[in-house]
C-alpha cells in the first residue's frame, strides 16, 4: 500500500498516456489492477475516471471480457458515491457481457456487486434475491474465495431484513472462509457485519468486540473508510450500553477519516452527534456497514 500511495500519481498518468496514445490492452488492465487500492483508499474519482479509461480502450479493442470487467468495476466506482443510476447501468451491461461469455463465476461475481447497490438503495429484498443467486452460483461453480464475500453480504442482508439469526449464521460462516483463506479484506468486512449483527441482537459486548477488530483488520490493510466506518458502528454499540462520552469520541474519530476521503457518512454523523444532548437518552443508531463492499 505505501508503494501504491507513493508511485500512484505515476500509475494514474501511465493510465491516461496508455488510453492516448493507443495502449488499449494497458489501459484496460492496469485500472483492473488498481481497483481495489482506490477502493480501500477511497479514491473513487480517481476510480471513476480510470475505469472510464479503461471502459474506452475496451470498446476500441472490441474485447468482450475485457468490456465486462471495465462495465463491472465502473459500476462498483459508482455505487460507492451514491450515483445509482450509473452504476445500475453499467453493473447490468457487465452481466450480460459476462452471460454472453458463459463465465459464471464472473457473472456471480457482478450478482453479488449489483446485490450491493441495491442494498445502498435499502432495497433490501430485492437485494438479496440477487445475492442468494450469486451465493448458489458461486457454490456450484466452487469458487469458495468469493462465496466467503457472498456469505457475507447475505448475512448482511439478512440483518437489514431483521433476520439476525440467519444474518449470525452466514455471517460466521464468511468468516471461517475468509480466515482460512487469509483474505484479510474480507475478514475485515465480516467483522463489521458481525458487529452490526451482535449489537441488534443485543450483545453490547460482542458488537464492542468485533468492531474493535474489524477497525485493527482495517488499519493493517489501509482501507480508510472500513476503519472510518466501523468506528462509527463502534460509536452506536457505546451508545447502546449508555456510554454516551464513548459513543461522541469514536463518531468524532470516524469523521476525522471520513472527511479525509471525503465521504457522505461524515454529515450523517456530524448530524447524529449533534442530536445528542446531553440530557437525551440514549439511543440505538443505525449506520450502513462496509460488508458489501467489493474485492
Amino acid at each position: 500500500m505505501a508503494w501504491f500511495d507513493a508511485e500512484i500519481p505515476v500509475l494514474l498518468a501511465l493510465i491516461s498516456y496508455a488510453g492516448a496514445h493507443g495502449f488499449d490492452t494497458y489501459a484496460w488492465q492496469i485500472p483492473w489492477t488498481l481497483g481495489p487500492f482506490f477502493n480501500r483508499r477511497g479514491r473513487w474519482q480517481d476510480y471513476i475516471a480510470s475505469e472510464q479509461t479503461a471502459l474506452a480502450a475496451a470498446q476500441r479493442l472490441g474485447d468482450t471480457l475485457a468490456l465486462a470487467h471495465a462495465h463491472y468495476m465502473l459500476g462498483h466506482a459508482y455505487a460507492q458515491v451514491r450515483e445509482y443510476e450509473a452504476a445500475d447501468l453499467n453493473l447490468r451491461e457487465a452481466l450480460d457481457m459476462f452471460r454472453e461469455l458463459g463465465d459464471r463465476s464472473n457473472e456471480a461475481m457482478v450478482l453479488h456487486g449489483l446485490g450491493g447497490m441495491l442494498e445502498k438503495q435499502e432495497r433490501y429484498d430485492e437485494a438479496l434475491a440477487v445475492a442468494l443467486d450469486a451465493l448458489r452460483m458461486l457454490k456450484a461453480v466452487g469458487q469458495w474465495w468469493t462465496q466467503a464475500s457472498s456469505e457475507n453480504g447475505v448475512g448482511w442482508l439478512y440483518a437489514q431484513l431483521g433476520q439476525y439469526d440467519r444474518a449470525l449464521t452466514h455471517c460466521q460462516r464468511a468468516l471461517s472462509l475468509h480466515r482460512d483463506s487469509g483474505h484479510r479484506g474480507g475478514t475485515a468486512d465480516t467483522l463489521d457485519s458481525l458487529g452490526y449483527v451482535y449489537l441488534h441482537l443485543g450483545d453490547t459486548a460482542q458488537a464492542k468486540a468485533h468492531y474493535t477488530k474489524a477497525i485493527e483488520a482495517y488499519r493493517e490493510i489501509g482501507s480508510s473508510f472500513g476503519e472510518g466506518n466501523s468506528m462509527a458502528g463502534l460509536g452506536d454499540a457505546l451508545l447502546a450500553e449508555g456510554d454516551r462520552e464513548g459513543a461522541r469520541a469514536a463518531w468524532h474519530d470516524a469523521i476525522v477519516i471520513l472527511d479525509r476521503l471525503p465521504h457522505p457518512l461524515a454529515d450523517e454523523l456530524r448530524a447524529k452527534l449533534s442530536d445528542l444532548a446531553p440530557e437525551s437518552p440514549g439511543e440505538r443508531g443505525h449506520l450502513t456497514g462496509a460488508a458489501s463492499a467489493a474485492r
